[in-house]
């Protein structure tokens, strides 16, 4: 196959509607590419691209503030994968990275707990504390650890889908934590 006849790529199509062009019709590696080479030098399109990004970006923020809780935890998904991928040099930096979104993650759910200077930043966790955690004293970090560990281990999406699973499992494995 040469670039005359193969489709056009996803990351193609997915830029090309970054310009706000949707084909009719399939293109081509070469067609895509001849459109994007186009577009990029037109001044209307890449105006219409910064919007589209921007756009994006708001939109991307917005749900990011919404489900902290879950981007919290796919950032240190991310932050592992980097860490286990990285070449010796770069293992520091990777571990160094991977520590601090540990540390965000237990920090957020640490903040459901109790009302502390970090909340203004999280709305998710000053929602949280308000629905469930304030039912709670505060747990350790190795309790936080442990009850994130069990529901990563076998629910994906557990922290966007169901976050009222921290606070069951944790009230089923510390009832002590449960404030009378």
């Amino acid at each position: 196959m040469n670039w005359d006849t193969e489709p056009a790529t996803e990351k193609q199509l997915n830029y090309l509607k970054m310009f706000g062009y949707v084909p009719d019709r399939p293109l081509t590696k070469t067609e895509a590419h001849d459109l994007l080479s186009k577009f990029e030098e037109d001044p209307e399109r890449c105006q219409i691209r910064t919007e589209t990004r921007l756009r994006e970006s708001a939109i991307y923020e917005k749900e990011r503030r919404e489900n902290l809780a879950y981007f919290l935890r796919t950032d240190c998904e991310f932050a592992a994968k980097a860490y286990e991928n990285s070449k010796h040099g770069d293992k520091r930096d990777a571990g160094e990275e991977l520590k601090l979104c540990k540390k965000s993650r237990l920090n957020f759910w640490k903040d459901t707990f109790d009302l502390g200077e970090r909340l203004s930043e999280a709305f998710q966790a000053y929602d949280f504390h308000n629905k469930y955690g304030c039912q709670f004293k505060k747990p350790s970090n190795e309790q936080i650890k442990g009850v994130l560990d069990a529901l990563d281990s076998r629910l994906p999406t557990w922290d966007k889908d169901s976050p009222i699973l921290f606070y069951q499992t944790l009230e089923l494995n510390f009832p002590e934590l449960l404030r009378k």
